[in-house]
């Protein structure tokens, strides 16, 4: 059968390892291991050159396989131009447009361009070639029916009895009769060769048998994937601890009120492997303090569309906070190269620290107003759990979060933003009126259909106010990525 291909170009963003210790963008890409590519932007190509597409600084791949039960491979997800997704093998695959330009000061060495390098590997965009094979099957031939002549027929009769001779040359149009059905069906003598009825009954019993234990397998396997993909995962309990504030030591003691105090947090938790992590941090009063006043801005916004609000709001406590957090970027960033996290896993060290801060409900009145509304805020303050009142837009800071850990959806998803948008890694606030919720919004590729596409890559939403979501991850209820709007990336 004749073996032809299918030819496509696109965009593609792919995590990949160094299986050496050499620079990511060095011009030989022979070292470098894929974990997870994704292609979008497909078009089909009515033919191509592979050797015309090798220019410059590209990738070479003779064929990528995607990850299957039981072999290893790469996390590969292609969106064909049907707008479905597809991982299937593709072979003669060129990846370039990806590299910056020469460097002035030496020719032979260029910019990282699209190549985010982190620790052991990185994340490289650009274009893509590719083509995947499949089989002309050839158009069946059927042969005129074959009718022995008298000669043909006198020798076999010769040879074997003229009764036989009719069932040796066979018939090509049609498969010839059994010779069960030539006795005259299951009552005549010879049906029980082998068991007659009693076998073809066993028979059908044995394939009921056969079916009913696969569609047990399923069952179970489908209760499996639902417990352990789409319920949250257990994960290890965690400690947080606060301490007292203490006076700054560069307090001026003769200065006017108020001082600067100082508080230490240790937050200990773990990830999915399990990984443990002990964050320790300490924050200010007076830094404190100015990140409150941001919330004056936004008493009586100027703004009329209510996502163009909350992008308003987050991106300006976002730009005042982000260098707030310079000690535990550099936690994070010292972990991601002493464990040797890959992005995946850097991004779930972030998004499992937030989780294990516990829940907090933020209002903009008082928390009596908030419960009168009804809904999951009533059945909330009807349990007596806690809420921070009177902060202006209803959400915190990233700097006043983890200050004080008091925090809702949108303040987790802020500083799950801020603190993986200074760790290089794209990341996006989502917003839905219909959940009245907010999620983040991570650019790494995982096995999940709950993304949003943000300049052409795809962010996977994971929820952070409880423990157990991984990237990927969010509530069985707001599954409908239509009711989502990405409001910060």
């Amino acid at each position: 059968m004749a073996r032809r291909y299918h030819h496509f170009t696109g965009q593609y963003r792919g995590v990949f390892f160094k299986r050496f210790d050499q620079a990511a963008h060095a011009h030989s890409f022979s070292q470098l291991q894929w974990q997870a590519i994704e292609i979008w932007g497909v078009q089909q190509l009515s033919d191509r050159q592979a050797e015309k597409e090798k220019v410059g600084d590209f990738i070479f791949e003779e064929k990528i396989t995607p990850k299957g039960f039981w072999r290893r491979g790469v996390d590969l997800q292609i969106e064909m131009p049907d707008g479905k997704t597809y991982s299937e093998a593709i072979e003669q695959v060129v990846f370039c447009g990806h590299a910056g330009s020469p460097k002035p000061q030496d020719e032979t060495v260029r910019s990282w361009g699209n190549m985010q390098p982190l620790n052991q590997g990185g994340i490289v965009e650009g274009v893509v070639y590719f083509s995947i094979p499949y089989t002309e099957k050839p158009q069946p031939v059927v042969p005129a029916a074959v009718v022995p002549s008298t000669t043909q027929e006198s020798v076999l009769e010769g040879v074997v009895g003229p009764e036989v001779a009719s069932n040796i040359i066979p018939n090509l149009v049609s498969r010839s009769p059994s010779t069960a059905g030539a006795m005259g069906g299951c009552l005549q003598k010879g049906c029980m060769m082998p068991m007659g009825c009693l076998g073809k009954l066993l028979s059908g019993i044995r394939w009921l048998f056969i079916i009913g234990v696969l569609l047990g397998l399923l069952q179970v396997i489908g209760a499996w994937l639902k417990n352990h993909v789409e319920n949250p995962l257990p994960t290890k309990k965690g400690n947080i601890k606060v301490e007292d504030q203490r006076l700054d030591p560069l307090q001026d003691t003769l200065a006017p009120q108020p001082w600067n105090y100082l508080v230490d947090h240790e937050v200990a938790w773990s990830d999915f492997a399990p990984r443990d992590f002990t964050a320790r941090y300490t924050t200010s009063t007076h830094s404190f303090s100015e990140s409150q006043k941001l919330h004056r801005h936004w008493v009586q916004p100027n703004v009329s569309n209510e996502m163009e609000y909350w992008h308003d709001v987050y991106d300006d406590f976002y730009s005042n906070d982000k260098v707030k957090l310079d000690s535990l970027v550099v936690f994070f960033d010292n972990q991601r190269k002493q464990q040797h996290l890959d992005v995946v896993q850097t991004a779930e060290m972030v998004t499992t620290f937030i989780q294990e801060i516990p829940y907090y409900l933020v209002h903009d009145g008082s928390c009596a107003e908030a419960a009168a509304q009804g809904g999951f805020v009533q059945q909330y303050h009807q349990e007596g759990r806690p809420c921070l009142p009177d902060v202006v837009a209803g959400v915190q800071s990233p700097y006043e979060f983890v200050h004080n850990l008091k925090g809702d959806c949108d303040t987790r998803s802020l500083l799950g933003f801020t603190l993986l948008s200074r760790l290089g890694i794209a990341s996006s606030v989502w917003v839905s009126n219909v959940y009245g919720h907010s999620i983040l919004g991570v650019a790494v590729p995982v096995n999940s259909p709950h993304y949003k596409k943000v300049d052409g890559a795809r962010h996977f939403g994971v929820e952070l106010t409880a423990k157990g979501f991984k990237l990927g991850m969010i509530a069985t209820e707001h599954t409908d990525m239509d009711n989502w709007s990405v409001v910060l990336y």
